[in-house]
Parts: C-alpha cells; structure tokens; sequence
C-alpha cells in the first residue's frame, strides 16, 4: 500500500514566488483561488525593500563574494527570471528500508501560481494543482483530492511542490529576494551521515534568508513567509552542493520540517545551469529532537529533455 502510494504521489515529483514569467499568460487561464491574498511589503536587513536580486547593503564583502561565486555558477544575473519548467526527471523514492525506481516523469511547474502538473510514463498516471484544485487522472478516470480521505495526498502533493520551488530557488540566485544574507563560519547542523559531514566540512556556507524558499510542512501561515537556507559551496567553483532548509523562527538546527538537499551534479539548459542530480532527505524524531534520516527519501535525476520558463497552455494545469 505504501509503495502504491509513494508510486501515485511521485508522480508529482517536482520547489518561494517569483515574478510572473513573461511568456505565459494568467489570461490563458482560469484565476488563481480567490482567497489568494496580495504578499506583505518585505523588509531586507538594511531596512529597505526586498526586491529580485538585490542584495542588502549591510550584506558583509566575504558573503558577497561568496554570493557572487554562486551566481556564477548557476550562468551569472540574467534580465529574465526563471519562474518556470518542463523537465523530466528519472525517480526513485524510499519506501521503508528500499529505494524503489518509479521510473520517468515529465514535470510542469509555475511558481507565480503554484500549478503543478505530472505525467507518469509507465502507469500513465497525471496528477496536477491548478485552478480546478488538486486532482488524479487515471486513464478517464478523474478523482478530485478532497475529503478527509485525501489528506495525505494532498500533503504530498504540497511537498513535491516544495521540491520543485526549491529546486527554482538553488537555480535562479541572481533574481532571489534577499531578506538576509551572511557567511556561516560555524554550522551547527548534525549531518545524517560521516560522508555528508566530512563533505559539510570542506565547503564554505552562506545563510540566506528569503521568500523564494519553501517547507510543505511548515505549519507557516502567512501569506509570504521567509525561510532560512543554509548554502554549502564548493569553494572552487562555487556550485552548492548540500542545502539545509528550515523554518526562518527555527530554534534548533534540525526541526520537523527541516529539509536536507543533497546536489550531486549540475547541468546546462538554455544557458543555465540548473541541478541535475539531487537527493531529499527528510527527519525523524529521536527521544525528544528531530534529526535528518541517513537515506535519502527521493532521488532525482534530470533527463536531457526538456524546457525553462515555457509557454504554458490552459489545458496544462486543467483536469
């Protein structure tokens, strides 16, 4: 039961909100939920407004540069943000001890909206959020994810989002909202394993907070919350490789909904650079704190296939 779920939910595998992408057109389709509420003025360190690439002018010369380092890295600024995707993407994830191969999924995703939409090769399975709610096509088979019967669904639904707006985030730094940025010369995170840890060991870090991050299971109810990342780069060619996600008003390093992003390999696509290869891994409680598990809960792996800030369609996030 498990193993069908996970197989029925990954296929939503793939994410913070960016500006709207000027290729696709909200008039293309419906509206977005009208209980969507206009995002609160940020505030930035310095006292001035968040906006899209700026970075606080109290920001310290040692963050900066490592900042830039990682903007390089990902293709350096660009005039069009990345608010956007059609990717495929080969997956696997955990089920108890194992990690089970779910094969192939074509992925659209749009930040401004949330809209997610997955299409399964082997089962032909499509499950999607857009304007019409959440929903699972199976063959002619449509079934609305609502009720209490649904719930799970949902929340997995939310955290495959999260997955694919991170995933955004890590790939587009030079058009983050910057709330906060700093370099990290002590990072107080307890790594699942001594391969990760020792590999922690040789990066350098920068603590960024911004919207442009997101945790499914952050229980945050505000309309625009800002998140901590912790960043660990390579300090010879500024990709990062291991990403630490948490709540913003985090009182321990590693809480409930702390994420752990593991980045293998990069790729290029359209003249950016964007994760290729990336590894999930979630937490559990032990005694009375939480702690990462030592496996990784997905796996993905980017196919050559795809692409970036696409011109949607009505009927891509339509049941």
């Amino acid at each position: 039961m498990i193993l069908t779920n996970l197989a029925l939910l990954a296929t939503v595998a793939l994410s913070s909100s960016p500006a709207q992408d000027s290729q696709s057109s909200l008039g293309q389709l419906p509206p977005p939920p009208s209980d969507l509420k206009p995002a609160p003025r940020l505030v930035a360190s310095d006292g001035e407004a968040v906006e899209p690439g700026r970075i606080p002018a109290n920001t310290s010369k040692r963050a900066r540069q490592l900042w830039r380092a990682i903007v390089d890295a990902t293709g350096g600024a660009t005039e069009e943000a990345l608010t956007g995707f059609d990717l495929r993407f080969d997956i696997d994830v955990r089920t108890d001890s194992s990690m089970n191969s779910l094969g192939v999924a074509r992925y659209r995703f749009w930040s401004d909206t949330g809209y997610i939409r997955s299409e399964w090769s082997k089962s032909g399975r499509v499950q999607l959020r857009g304007p019409l709610g959440d929903w699972l096509i199976d063959k002619d088979q449509k079934t609305e994810l609502i009720g209490r019967e649904n719930v799970q669904s949902r929340r997995e639904l939310s955290r495959w989002a999260a997955i694919a707006r991170n995933f955004l985030a890590i790939a587009t730094p030079a058009t983050m909202r910057i709330v906060e940025l700093s370099e990290v010369t002590d990072l107080d995170v307890a790594f699942p394993t001594g391969v990760l840890a020792e590999r922690a060991g040789k990066l350098d870090w920068i603590s960024v907070r911004s919207p442009d991050f997101q945790l499914a299971d952050s229980g945050d109810t505000e309309q625009s919350p800002v998140y901590r990342a912790y960043l660990g780069q390579n300090p010879e060619t500024g990709e990062v490789e291991l990403a630490v996600l948490q709540e913003d008003r985090a009182r321990r390093p590693v809480a409930e909904s702390t994420v752990l992003v593991e980045i293998r390999a990069w790729s290029s696509i359209a003249k950016r650079t964007i994760p290729k290869h990336l590894l999930v891994y979630r937490t559990h409680r032990e005694g009375l704190s939480w702690t990462f598990d030592d496996r990784p809960g997905a796996d993905l792996f980017l196919k050559r296939d795809g692409s970036l800030n696409p011109r949607f369609k009505g009927k891509d996030f339509l049941p």
